[in-house]
C-alpha cells in the first residue's frame, strides 16, 4: 500500500513544509524600508513622479531607484490595502504580520513551482514527477538554517519583493520558451498572451535592481545559443539565410517580443547609473578584489551550498558514467549554458556599484540569480538519476537524498519569537497618549537602526495611523542607556 501511495507522504511534507514556512515568515520583524516605499518617503516621491525614468534621461540629474518603479509601486498597493483587508479576521499589528507573510509564503511556492515545472515539464502539483522535485527543492528555502548565504526569500519584505518576487516573473514570462526549447513543446501564441508579454516586459524591465542585467544576459545566451547552431554550421550559406534562418528558429514572433524586453531592459540598466543610493566610492578594481572573498564566505561559513555543490558534482559523475541519452545529453548541454550565465552573472557584479552593507559586493540577495540556479542544478540532477540510476543502486541513492532532505529541514529552526520584541513596541505605541513615545525595548522596530531622533520615525508614524495601530500619527524613539 506504501509503494502505491508514497506519492501522498511528499503531498503531506509539502504542506507542512510552506505551512512552517509560513509561520517564520509571520514571526519575522517589519524591515527599516517598508515605510519609505508604501508612504512615499521624500526620497523616493520622484521616482514615483517619473516611473519611466524620462527626466533622469533628459535632465541628467539622480534619484533614488530610478528604474525600479514598479517594485515601489506593487509594494506600496499591496501594503496599503491587504493589511486592511486582513483587519476583518485579525488585529492591526497581526494584520501587517499576516500580509508580510502570505506574500513571502506566496513567492516561496511561486519559486518552488516554477523550478519544478522547468525541471518536469508538468504542470500540475499532483504529478508524481512534479512531487518528487518539489519535495527536492522546498526544503532548500530557509528562514534560519543556512539563510545569511542561501537565503532566497528574504526576511525584509522589501527585498523579498524587490529580489526574490521579480526573479520569479522572469522565470515566469520566460518559461514558455524554455519549454520550447528544452521539451520541444511548441509555443501557441495569441494576441493576447503577445500583449500580455510586451506589458511584462515594461513592467519587469523596472522592476528590481537585478533585472535588467538578469535580462540581458538570458536573451544574448538565448541568443548565442541559438545563433551558434545556425552561423558556423554551413558557411556557404549567405549572411540573410543565416539570419533569416536564426530568427527563424527562435521563432519570429519570439524573436521580436525578445528584443523589445532587450531594449527596454537595456534602458532600465542604462538608468540604473542614476541612481544616487548606490556608490562608485570604491575603485572598480577594488571591487573586483574583494569579489573572491564574498564568494569564499558563501561557500564555506555554512554547510548549504558545499553540501548541493557536491551533490551536483557526484550526479554529473552518475551521469557522465552511464549511456548517454538524448535527455543526459539535454541537461547537460543546458547545464553549460547555466554555468556560463553564472559566470558572466559574478563577473557583472562589481560594476553595479557598492553599498556599505554589502562590503565584499556578493550577498544573498545579489546572489539569488546564482542560488536559484545551483537548485536548479542540483534538482535536476538528482531526479534524472532516480529515474535513471542501476536498480541497485537506486536505494542508496534515494536514501541519500532524503538524508540531505532532512539536514536542510532540521537546521531551518523556528525562531517563532522573532518579532516578539517589535510587537511589543507596537502595543506600547499603539495605547500611548503621548505624541511622542520612548520605548524601552532591545530592538529595531520599523528601521535599520535604534532611534534618538523622533524626526526620524515620522514616515512609519503616518504608516502606523494608515494601518489603523494608532489613531493619530505618533512619533518614537528609543530610551538612551543610563
Amino acid at each position: 500500500m506504501l509503494r502505491r501511495n508514497w506519492h501522498f507522504i511528499l503531498v503531506l511534507f509539502l504542506i507542512l513544509d510552506i505551512g512552517y514556512s509560513f509561520l517564520q515568515h509571520f514571526s519575522v520583524a517589519i524591515d527599516g524600508d517598508l515605510a519609505d516605499i508604501i508612504i512615499p518617503a521624500e526620497r523616493y516621491k520622484p521616482l514615483m513622479n517619473d516611473p519611466f525614468g524620462m527626466q533622469v534621461v533628459l535632465e541628467n540629474e539622480k534619484h533614488a531607484s530610478p528604474n525600479r518603479f514598479f517594485a515601489h509601486w506593487f509594494t506600496s498597493i499591496y501594503f496599503k490595502n491587504i493589511p486592511l483587508l486582513l483587519q476583518k479576521i485579525a488585529s492591526p499589528i497581526d494584520s501587517v504580520y499576516l500580509a508580510c507573510a502570505i506574500i513571502k509564503t506566496i513567492v516561496q511556492v511561486g519559486l518552488i513551482y516554477l523550478i519544478s515545472f522547468f525541471i518536469t515539464g508538468r504542470k500540475n502539483w499532483l504529478d508524481k514527477n512534479f512531487l518528487i522535485v518539489a519535495a527536492l527543492i522546498a526544503p532548500l528555502f530557509h528562514t534560519t538554517g543556512y539563510y545569511h548565504y542561501m537565503g532566497v526569500i528574504d526576511e525584509a519584505t522589501t527585498y523579498a519583493l524587490f529580489y526574490a518576487l521579480p526573479l520569479g516573473l522572469i522565470l515566469w514570462i520566460f518559461s514558455p520558451i524554455y519549454n520550447q526549447l528544452f521539451f520541444k513543446k511548441e509555443i501557441q501564441r495569441s494576441w493576447l498572451s503577445i500583449i500580455f508579454f510586451f506589458v511584462m516586459s515594461i513592467y519587469l524591465s523596472l522592476n528590481g535592481p537585478l533585472n535588467p542585467a538578469v535580462i540581458l544576459l538570458i536573451i544574448a545566451l538565448l541568443f548565442l545559443a541559438q545563433g551558434s547552431s545556425v552561423f558556423f554550421t554551413n558557411r556557404k550559406e549567405s549572411l540573410r539565410s543565416k539570419v533569416e534562418g536564426f530568427i527563424n528558429k527562435i521563432g519570429k514572433v519570439n524573436f521580436v517580443l525578445l528584443t523589445i524586453f532587450g531594449i527596454f531592459s537595456l534602458y532600465s540598466f542604462v538608468l540604473g547609473f542614476y541612481n544616487n543610493e548606490v556608490t562608485y566610492s570604491l575603485s572598480i578594481s577594488k571591487r573586483y578584489s574583494v569579489l573572491p572573498i564574498g564568494l569564499f564566505n558563501m561557500f564555506t561559513q555554512k554547510v548549504g551550498f558545499p553540501l548541493l555543490l557536491g551533490m551536483i558534482i557526484l550526479n554529473l559523475i552518475l551521469i557522465n558514467r552511464q549511456e548517454p541519452t538524448t535527455e543526459s545529453k539535454r541537461i547537460l548541454a543546458f547545464l553549460k549554458w547555466v554555468g556560463i550565465f553564472v559566470l558572466i552573472y559574478v563577473l557583472l557584479l562589481p560594476l553595479g556599484g557598492y553599498r556599505e552593507y554589502r562590503p565584499n559586493i556578493i550577498r544573498r540577495d545579489t546572489f539569488l540569480p546564482v542560488t536559484l540556479c545551483i537548485f536548479y542544478a542540483y534538482g535536476i540532477t538528482s531526479f534524472f538519476l532516480t529515474k535513471n540510476i542501476l536498480s541497485k543502486n537506486k536505494k542508496w541513492y534515494i536514501s541519500l537524498l532524503v538524508v540531505i532532505g532532512l539536514i536542510f529541514t532540521s537546521v531551518d529552526l523556528p525562531n517563532f519569537d522573532h518579532n516578539k520584541c517589535e510587537r511589543n513596541a507596537l502595543e506600547k505605541i499603539s495605547i500611548s497618549e503621548l505624541e511622542v513615545v520612548e520605548l524601552d525595548n532591545d530592538c529595531f522596530v520599523m528601521t535599520w537602526i535604534k532611534v534618538d531622533e523622533p524626526e526620524f520615525t515620522s514616515t512609519n508614524s503616518k504608516m502606523l495611523q494608515i494601518w489603523n495601530i494608532t489613531k493619530e500619527p505618533k512619533l518614537y524613539i528609543h530610551k538612551s542607556p543610563k
